[in-house]
Formats: structure tokens, C-alpha cells, sequence
């Protein structure tokens, strides 16, 4: 994989890089990613009016692990570096073992044709992912830049004095849906994206989730509740918000080998809609909430309580 000289938009460099996505998707394909899991048949990258890919399944699907595959291939054609995001500095620290896939898969393939052979696995150092190759005496040499860095969104505020990230325009948002999100996070994060990409119209950010609960605060922060309500597994859509402003949306589905629905079976047999997002039965759930009681009930409370 040879770098790629750059052109700017509008051939100015304060608007960004002119990626050619065909030939991302191009060389993203030549790595031997199996048709499944392809993500790039999935995302309409090469959409300019889009910013927001929103992308949500149940766990297991590969979606962080391909969209960070399509990271790592813009870095090799581009220099970009991927913002890698999550919403709390506490969960932005887990990330030792988040390559481990790509690198393990058909005995380092990916690191190989993705460095042309002159790196064969990544480091986790000081909050970034670099690239490093095992020397004939066990050390290990690490490449110079990274070609990933881990941000939280809750660091936003002291982020945006100083924190430059002219290559950062694929920021991805992982694990954005869970039952703790708080109101704040959204605009936590809008402000990180903000100082990212300062003026550029070059970046995509794309906000993964494994939770499915449909009444999510940030289906509402993002204007799409209504929209997103109606897809079912393996639909997308374009949905506007009351500005105009379009976001990909799709509701990913996983195809159940044999094995995943044995699994399922001896450990997660129950007809419960809360566990969706484990077996990857069903489609959206709502949370669960104490059953109302009968009318004749709450009038023999009232009686009781105020007459």
C-alpha cells in the first residue's frame, strides 16, 4: 500500500484532505476482510453531505473492529489518525487489547499488507496505538507516530486550548449507547469533535452502540428518535434533524451461525426483550418499568391516604 499524495478540498488545507473513498474501500477490501463484516458495503463513506454515521447492533458484530480496520487503512494512504473516543476517561483507559483481533487474524495479515511487511503487531503507549515488529533478540521496535489515539469525551473542556489533530478525521465514538448515558455526555462530546476538527469538512464520526433500547437519551439529543423507532435489523436511513443536517443511521444485523444460537440456548434461554443485545434476538427493547396497579387499587390508596 503506497501513500497517497494529497489534495485538499477546494485545494485548501484548512478544509482538509479530498479522500478518494472508492479507493479506501478499494484497498480496505484487498486485505482479505471476510464479506460479513464488511463495513464499507454498510456505511455510505462516500456520501460528502454526511458527517454522522450512527451505527447500533447487538454485541458481537465486528463493527468496532472493522471500522477501526478502515481507520488504519486511511492512515496508510493518508496519514490519518483515528480518535478513538469514549465518553468517560475511566472507560477511555481499556484499550490494551482492542487490536488483538486484527492483529491475530490469519497470523497478522492485516499488519503486514496494511505496513508492507514492516510491522507485524501494536503497541498500547501513553494514550495512542503504534505500530511495532519483534527484532531477532525479542525487542520490539516502535514506529515513530501513532496511527490511533484514545480521547474521552469528559476531557473536552481542558482538550480544547490546546489539543491539534490536523490528520484526525475519522473519529469514532465507541460503546456511545449503554443505560448509564447521561445528558451531558452528548454535548461532551460535540465539543470534542469541535476542537478535532477546529474548521475542517474533511472528518466522518461514527457513534457505535450495543444497547437497544430505543428510548436512549441520545436518540433524542440527535433528533432521530421518531425515525429510528421504525428500523428493524438490517435497515438504514438517512434521517434529518429539525436543522437539516443529515445522519446515516442503520440497525445492523447479525446473521446467528449454529453455534451462537447453541450458545444462546444453554446460557441466555429466557423470553426476555432486555437481553437483545446479548443474543441477538429480536429488535429494539424498552426498558422494563414496575406494573401499574389496577384502578380499584388506587382508589382504596387514595381513600386511604386522603379521606
Amino acid at each position: 500500500i503506497e501513500r497517497v499524495k494529497l489534495k485538499f478540498i477546494d485545494n485548501d488545507p484548512n478544509l482538509g484532505v479530498d479522500y478518494d473513498w472508492d479507493l479506501i474501500a478499494k484497498t480496505y477490501k484487498s486485505l482479505g476482510v471476510p464479506p460479513e463484516y464488511d463495513i464499507t458495503e454498510i456505511l455510505p463513506l462516500g456520501n460528502d453531505a454526511l458527517k454522522w454515521y450512527i451505527a447500533n447492533s447487538e454485541r458481537s458484530v465486528g463493527k468496532t473492529t472493522n471500522v477501526l480496520l478502515v481507520g488504519m487503512v486511511m492512515y496508510a494512504l493518508y496519514g490519518t489518525v483515528t480518535q478513538l473516543i469514549r465518553h468517560t476517561i475511566d472507560k477511555a483507559s481499556y484499550y490494551e487489547t482492542l487490536f488483538d483481533t486484527i492483529v491475530a487474524y490469519n497470523q497478522g495479515q492485516y499488519i503486514k499488507k496494511l505496513t508492507n511487511g514492516e510491522y507485524d503487531s501494536v503497541k498500547y503507549h501513553w494514550k495512542a496505538f503504534y505500530y511495532q515488529r519483534r527484532e531477532k533478540n525479542g525487542k520490539y521496535t516502535r514506529a515513530d507516530d501513532p496511527f490511533c489515539v484514545s480521547l474521552a469525551a469528559d476531557e473536552c473542556y481542558n482538550l480544547c486550548s490546546f489539543y491539534e489533530a490536523p490528520r484526525g478525521d475519522w473519529i469514532v465514538l465507541d460503546e456511545c449507547f449503554n443505560e448509564t448515558n447521561k445528558p451531558e455526555e452528548f454535548v461532551h462530546f460535540c465539543h470534542l469533535v469541535k476542537t478535532i476538527v477546529r474548521e475542517r469538512i474533511s472528518d466522518k464520526i461514527i457513534v457505535l452502540g450495543n444497547n437497544l433500547d430505543i428510548n436512549n437519551i441520545w436518540y433524542r439529543q440527535l433528533m432521530i428518535h421518531n425515525e429510528v423507532r421504525k428500523l428493524r435489523k438490517g435497515q438504514s436511513k438517512i434521517v434529518k434533524t429539525s436543522e437539516g443536517m443529515p445522519i446515516f443511521v442503520v440497525f445492523m444485523e447479525n446473521r446467528l451461525p449454529q453455534k451462537r444460537r447453541v450458545f444462546n440456548k444453554l446460557h441466555f434461554g429466557f423470553n426476555n426483550p432486555q437481553l437483545n443485545a446479548i443474543t441477538g434476538n429480536g429488535n429494539w427493547n424498552v426498558k422494563m418499568y414496575p406494573q401499574a396497579c389496577m384502578l380499584k387499587d388506587r382508589e382504596r390508596i387514595c381513600r386511604g391516604i386522603f379521606f
